[in-house]
Protein backbone atom coordinates (compact mmCIF):
# COMPACT_ATOMS: atom_id res chain seq x y z
CA UNK A 1 0.00 0.00 0.00
CA UNK A 2 1.12 3.46 -0.94
CA UNK A 3 0.20 6.39 1.31
CA UNK A 4 0.43 9.84 -0.43
CA UNK A 5 1.31 13.14 2.49
CA UNK A 6 0.08 16.07 1.43
CA UNK A 7 0.55 19.62 3.16
CA UNK A 8 -2.91 21.32 1.60
CA UNK A 9 -6.63 20.09 0.91
CA UNK A 10 -6.31 20.79 -2.66
CA UNK A 11 -3.69 17.52 -2.53
CA UNK A 12 -1.01 20.13 -4.86
CA UNK A 13 2.09 20.23 -2.33
CA UNK A 14 3.33 16.35 -2.09
CA UNK A 15 4.78 16.11 1.07
CA UNK A 16 5.76 12.31 0.92
CA UNK A 17 5.36 9.21 -0.15
CA UNK A 18 5.48 6.15 2.24
CA UNK A 19 4.98 2.57 1.12
CA UNK A 20 3.57 0.24 3.95
CA UNK A 21 4.10 -3.28 4.05
CA UNK A 22 2.16 -5.50 6.43
CA UNK A 23 3.57 -8.88 7.44
CA UNK A 24 2.43 -11.92 9.46
CA UNK A 25 3.94 -12.28 12.82
CA UNK A 26 5.53 -16.13 14.11
CA UNK A 27 4.03 -16.65 17.24
CA UNK A 28 6.07 -18.94 19.29
CA UNK A 29 3.84 -20.85 22.35
CA UNK A 30 6.31 -22.07 25.28
CA UNK A 31 6.00 -23.05 28.41
CA UNK A 32 8.58 -22.07 31.22
CA UNK A 33 8.91 -23.11 34.97
CA UNK A 34 9.71 -20.53 36.79
CA UNK A 35 13.54 -19.73 38.23
CA UNK A 36 14.77 -22.45 34.89
CA UNK A 37 16.09 -21.55 31.65
CA UNK A 38 14.17 -22.70 28.70
CA UNK A 39 15.97 -22.13 25.19
CA UNK A 40 14.91 -21.86 21.45
CA UNK A 41 16.33 -21.34 18.32
CA UNK A 42 14.77 -18.54 16.21
CA UNK A 43 15.09 -18.96 12.23
CA UNK A 44 15.75 -16.26 10.18
CA UNK A 45 14.88 -16.65 6.38
CA UNK A 46 17.33 -14.05 4.33
CA UNK A 47 16.91 -12.66 0.88
CA UNK A 48 19.87 -10.52 1.21
CA UNK A 49 22.93 -9.72 2.76
CA UNK A 50 22.60 -7.76 5.77
CA UNK A 51 24.33 -7.52 9.65
CA UNK A 52 21.17 -7.83 11.91
CA UNK A 53 20.88 -8.01 15.42
CA UNK A 54 17.87 -9.55 17.95
CA UNK A 55 16.35 -7.36 20.37
CA UNK A 56 13.91 -8.25 23.00
CA UNK A 57 11.08 -6.29 24.83
CA UNK A 58 11.74 -7.99 28.20
CA UNK A 59 14.94 -7.96 30.15
CA UNK A 60 14.53 -11.48 31.11
CA UNK A 61 15.18 -12.74 27.42
CA UNK A 62 19.37 -12.95 26.52
CA UNK A 63 19.79 -13.46 22.91
CA UNK A 64 23.36 -15.29 21.91
CA UNK A 65 24.86 -15.52 18.88
CA UNK A 66 27.99 -17.73 18.12
CA UNK A 67 28.41 -18.39 22.14
CA UNK A 68 28.25 -14.51 22.73
CA UNK A 69 25.54 -12.29 24.40
CA UNK A 70 24.43 -9.74 21.88
CA UNK A 71 27.04 -10.03 18.55
CA UNK A 72 25.71 -8.72 15.49
CA UNK A 73 25.05 -11.73 12.90
CA UNK A 74 25.40 -11.58 8.82
CA UNK A 75 22.64 -13.25 7.01
CA UNK A 76 23.52 -14.97 3.80
CA UNK A 77 21.34 -15.13 1.15
CA UNK A 78 18.66 -17.44 0.24
CA UNK A 79 20.03 -19.23 3.69
CA UNK A 80 18.57 -19.41 6.63
CA UNK A 81 20.41 -18.06 9.94
CA UNK A 82 19.81 -19.54 13.30
CA UNK A 83 19.59 -17.69 16.58
CA UNK A 84 19.81 -18.92 20.14
CA UNK A 85 17.44 -17.58 22.42
CA UNK A 86 17.23 -18.26 26.08
CA UNK A 87 14.40 -17.44 28.67
CA UNK A 88 14.66 -17.45 32.31
CA UNK A 89 10.69 -15.82 34.17
CA UNK A 90 11.64 -15.31 37.61
CA UNK A 91 8.66 -13.60 38.53
CA UNK A 92 4.80 -14.35 36.89
CA UNK A 93 4.65 -10.40 36.17
CA UNK A 94 7.55 -10.29 33.44
CA UNK A 95 4.57 -12.37 31.26
CA UNK A 96 2.55 -9.23 31.60
CA UNK A 97 2.20 -7.66 27.94
CA UNK A 98 2.83 -9.28 24.46
CA UNK A 99 6.68 -10.39 24.35
CA UNK A 100 8.29 -10.33 21.50
CA UNK A 101 11.65 -10.52 20.14
CA UNK A 102 12.59 -8.69 16.95
CA UNK A 103 15.65 -8.69 14.08
CA UNK A 104 16.79 -5.31 13.27
CA UNK A 105 19.50 -4.51 10.68
CA UNK A 106 22.41 -2.90 12.20
CA UNK A 107 23.02 -1.08 9.49
CA UNK A 108 19.81 0.85 8.40
CA UNK A 109 17.93 0.15 11.95
CA UNK A 110 14.98 -1.24 9.88
CA UNK A 111 13.15 -3.66 11.48
CA UNK A 112 13.60 -7.48 9.23
CA UNK A 113 11.90 -10.22 11.29
CA UNK A 114 9.59 -10.37 14.63
CA UNK A 115 8.46 -13.24 16.80
CA UNK A 116 5.64 -12.95 19.19
CA UNK A 117 6.20 -15.50 22.08
CA UNK A 118 2.95 -16.82 24.11
CA UNK A 119 4.70 -17.87 27.58
CA UNK A 120 3.17 -19.78 29.90
CA UNK A 121 4.94 -19.90 33.20
CA UNK A 122 4.46 -23.31 35.36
Amino acid sequence: MTVFVYADKLKFNLLATVRVEIYSRDVIYTRIRLNTSSSHTLALPAMTSRTVRLFSNKPFIHIKSDDRVDRPKRTIPGDITYFSVRMQVTDVKQLYGPTLVNCVDVNSEELVYSWLFIIEAL
